[in-house]
């Protein structure tokens, strides 16, 4: 009973453990919105229907390529028809599907189970090593800031979805957060699982060679000599191992499709090319409804993350930029900006520029907050009725 009571204690007096309960009872709150703004729409031919299918709100648009892997493995076949023609399933990176499939080998086959029970524990793993993570850069304050805003980001009930989001983004915070305590094997290892998630993984090699500088010239001079002498260090060179494994999976595909950048060609199917990104964000804000949104909130999101510039790590905030520009640069012709909500949700630098930038406790941040809750709620209504606000 004694130990019961120290445990209970120690859990009252937890910030962060307090906030990870708050997450879990508002996606509770959440998921039961969206299953029944479906019962609403008729989704369902009745109750029994809608309790059998509840999973499936969280299996939407990408959802099915990943399913895809998982059931036939990478393969040549592409969508003969329609405005998808052309698409196939190895433009996906393999580490998400690889591991639901052998937890669905457990649950005996339900990989829809599989894949929202990892998307919910990388989600929750995601916040105690984004909280880490800050609290190493700053201070356990700014801490439980920045997991605030994560948990209201009106994106982040995408991090339950079947979607790659949320192992990206625990694998991120974890690769960050042991480069910052030296710890630089198991860094290496979780950079490496990072880049075979999705392909903006390779960009963490850019704080972590800046991190490792930091620990190793701490009390030396920037000169030419000690830096040389800290880039041939084996370490170093380790971190060359982190486009290398994107490179296995492209030559892997390779093996099937008989093209070393097949991985890269087949995303031109999705409409992706390279283009202005001042652009694309200008022709958004002239596409209707969804374009305008999708412009407009990429704005905000752009000109909250600049104003933290001088208050985060260089190398994070470059990281943040290339997490930013990149979607920019290949944003489809056919839907303007596609995805840019659910690809600004991973870009971490951002919620440590909003701990950073917002005080604790104080109007504006509680504006803030509720606003984004809100948007969460609005955002997560019209995905689940299949709008393409989010894809």
């Amino acid at each position: 009973m004694k130990f019961f009571l120290e445990q209970l204690n120690k859990f009252q007096n937890n910030d962060l453990a307090k906030l990870l309960v708050i997450a879990i009872l508002l996606r509770l709150v959440l998921f039961l919105v969206m299953l029944s703004t479906r019962i609403q729409a008729d989704y369902y031919q009745n109750s029994g229907e809608a309790l059998n299918s509840m999973l499936n709100i969280w299996v939407m648009w990408d959802s099915g390529w990943y399913l895809d892997i998982i059931n036939s493995g990478y393969h040549l076949s592409t969508i003969t028809i329609g405005p998808e023609a052309g698409q196939a399933n190895y433009a996906f990176f393999p580490l998400y599907p690889l591991l639901t499939k052998f937890l669905g080998m457990i649950f005996l086959g339900n990989y829809v189970l599989a894949g929202v029970i990892i998307s919910n524990i990388s989600w929750i793993a995601g916040i105690v090593y984004l909280y880490k993570l800050t609290k190493e850069l700053f201070n356990s304050t700014a801490g439980l800031q920045a997991v605030k805003f994560m948990i209201v980001f009106p994106t982040a009930f995408l991090f339950s979805a079947m979607f790659t989001e949320s192992l990206f983004f625990a694998l991120l915070c974890a690769t960050l957060y042991y480069s910052l305590q030296t710890n630089w094997k198991l860094s290496l290892i979780l950079a490496i699982l990072l880049a075979l998630t999705r392909n903006m993984g390779i960009w963490v090699v850019i704080p972590m060679f800046f991190f490792y500088l930091e620990k190793n010239i701490k009390d030396e001079k920037y000169d030419l000599r000690n830096i040389v002498k800290a880039i041939w260090s084996p370490n170093i060179l380790t971190l060359f191992c982190i486009p290398l494994s994107v490179f296995c999976f492209m030559y892997y595909i390779s093996t099937i499709t008989g093209d070393i950048f097949s991985v890269i060609e087949i995303q031109g199917a999705w409409g992706r090319e390279l283009s202005n990104p001042m652009m694309n964000i200008l022709r958004g804000l002239q596409g209707g409804f969804e374009g305008m949104f999708v412009s407009i909130f990429t704005i905000i999101c752009l000109v909250f993350f600049v104003l933290g510039y001088s208050r985060i790590p260089k190398s994070l905030f470059i990281l943040g930029l290339l997490m930013f520009i990149f979607p920019l640069l290949n944003s489809p012709q056919v839907f303007h900006l596609l995805s840019l909500p659910r690809y600004i949700l991973v870009i971490l630098p951002l919620y440590i520029v909003f701990a950073t930038l917002i005080k604790k406790d104080t109007q504006l941040e509680k504006i803030i907050l509720a606003s984004c809750l809100i948007l969460q709620t609005f955002l997560a209504i019209q995905w689940t009725t299949y709008n393409v606000l989010l894809v």
